[in-house]
């Protein structure tokens, strides 16, 4: 299962992942024989110092 996400930039599709573990969860309770799944999220690079030292700053003191 692959699971598209369209939130905003730097953003992870956290409540797709979490609703993702918990149908999983149930699944596997009720089949437990079942074979196992995989789901595929398609996560966000957030552009930030730390891996682009020429990104601006998102920090101000």
């Amino acid at each position: 299962m692959t699971s598209g996400f369209s939130g905003a930039p730097g953003e992870q599709p956290v409540e797709a992942m979490a609703e993702a573990a918990v149908n999983a969860l149930l699944h596997k309770i009720n089949h437990p024989n079942s074979a196992d799944t995989q789901t595929v999220f398609k996560p966000k690079l957030a552009i930030r110092q730390s891996t682009d030292p020429n990104a601006p700053s998102t920090l101000s003191i």
